[in-house]
């Protein structure tokens, strides 16, 4: 590890590309219950809905919580269930009791404006509302932020969700602030691809990893490279440790794939720990810093003493792995496989908590309710492979998806907070997507259902 002694590289700033689009009528969904105004019937001439989410009439007094969960959406997961195994009858008088149905504000919006003869709003509401799970409308919206030139291969918000930073195949890193979606900062500095960037704790410095067999730590705020990270081959993954003041590298050689280095200024650019006997693949320090959680190339996960670097356990899966999150209370982690399965393990025995299912190579981004592993979201977004999903720790209604096709996607279920990017800025979705689903990276939204 060394100090980049080449000087200060400052990032050029530049503003998000502007693409071809075309500027939609915005409809207000806030005062549409269940597709009519406050002040209309609630009659449609239609049998029970089976869409997502919407109120039909002001509930009786209850808690908004059970047990911990939102309890209109735990009714709303009932009612789909009874739905789902026959029970039309027993979902319908849930409905009739809770005061809840399962139609979005989307689609209801959608509904009214066409009863109200608004062709345009109708049209609007269409154009923005996206498939989701077996056809149904989806309230996700999203755009594109421009920037990479080659295949973005990986990406991360900033742990206060002002910034997000991508890694591509043109050796570029580019940090975005997330207001607007201009550009901060683009690295250059790596000779090949680069393959994964990761925020330290307190969001001043970012690492990035590259098939060049190094590392770099930028200083944010002046787009310094600070220190360099030498491998013998190429760098797959980092992990900051708690404190900032030191961070794990993983690299594709046997002897030393799995490296620890220091920042701190007695033993600055020092390799504290090391261990080998595998290609590691992937890397990820526990927020509390106990365990060091590291998969290999030949589908085992290996679990490590953070603090001694000695081995706990390792476990064999079905597949290859291909990336492992770790959540915030340090006691589950998440790990997908290349057959398309994602497992949730905890973290100190390895058992299996739960599997989500249901994906396929099909371009498609994945969202599932992360107590009960039901699929909630199926959306349309790339025109060829996913490679990376990171959420707004933020902002649970925002996350980010970035693929083979060069684009970053902004995907928000509320107003997004770049509105103040022109909609003819941004380009529209595409409809020709097919992605290879194992290629996405898992990742925990802290304090979210999802």
């Amino acid at each position: 590890m060394r100090p980049d002694d080449r000087g200060t590289h400052i990032a050029s700033n530049g503003f998000a590309g502007i693409s071809n689009g075309s500027t939609t009528k915005k409809v207000t969904l806030s005062n549409s219950i269940n597709g009519h105004s406050p002040s209309q019937p609630a009659s449609n001439g239609m049998g029970p809905s089976q869409s997502n989410g919407s109120v039909k009439s002001p509930s009786p007094v209850r808690s908004p919580t059970y047990h911990g969960h939102n309890r209109e959406e735990v009714t709303r997961i009932l009612i789909q269930g009874l739905y789902d195994m026959g029970y039309s009858d027993a979902a319908t008088s849930l409905s009739r009791e809770s005061h809840y149905e399962l139609e979005s504000p989307s689609v209801a919006a959608f509904r009214q404006a066409i009863m109200d003869g608004q062709w345009t709003d109708a049209e609007a509401i269409l154009l923005g509302s996206y498939h989701g799970v077996d056809g149904k409308a989806s309230a996700m919206s999203n755009f594109v932020v421009d920037g990479p030139a080659g295949l973005v291969l990986a990406e991360e918000f900033s742990h206060d969700g002002t910034k997000l930073a991508t890694a591509s195949k043109d050796r570029t890193v580019i940090i975005y602030e997330t207001e607007t979606f201009t550009i901060l900062h683009r690295f250059t500095d790596h000779e090949e691809r680069v393959t994964y960037v990761t925020w330290s704790p307190d969001d001043s410095k970012l690492i990035s990893c590259s098939m060049d067999n190094k590392a770099r730590v930028w200083e944010v705020s002046s787009g310094t490279c600070l220190v360099t990270v030498d491998h013998e081959t190429p760098v797959s993954s980092a992990s900051w440790a708690p404190d900032g003041l030191s961070f794990v590298t993983s690299a594709l050689e046997k002897n030393s794939s799995i490296c620890q280095w220091s920042l701190r200024s007695s033993d600055f650019r020092t390799s504290l720990n090391s261990c080998g006997g595998f290609r590691a693949q992937d890397c990820a320090i526990s927020p509390d810093g106990q365990r060091l959680v590291v998969i290999d190339s030949e589908k085992h996960l290996h679990v490590f003493n953070f603090h001694t670097f000695e081995k706990e356990y390792s476990q064999a899966f079905p597949a290859k792995l291909t990336c492992v999150s770790v959540t915030k209370d340090s006691k589950n982690m998440l790990v997908n496989l290349s057959n398309g399965e994602i497992q949730l393990l905890e973290v100190e025995t390895g058992v299996l908590i739960r599997t989500f299912e249901g994906q396929a190579q099909d371009s498609m981004i994945y969202v599932w309710h992360k107590e009960n592993g039901i699929l909630i979201e199926k959306l349309k977004g790339h025109a060829s492979c996913v490679n990376a999903i990171a959420w707004n720790p933020c902002d649970p209604g925002m996350f980010a998806s970035a693929g083979d096709d060069r684009r970053v996607r902004i995907w928000s279920n509320s107003v997004p907070p770049s509105e103040a990017v022109p909609s003819s800025d941004r380009r529209p979705i595409s409809s020709n997507s097919y992605t290879r689903m194992s290629a996405i990276r898992s990742t925990f939204m802290g304090g979210s259902n999802l």
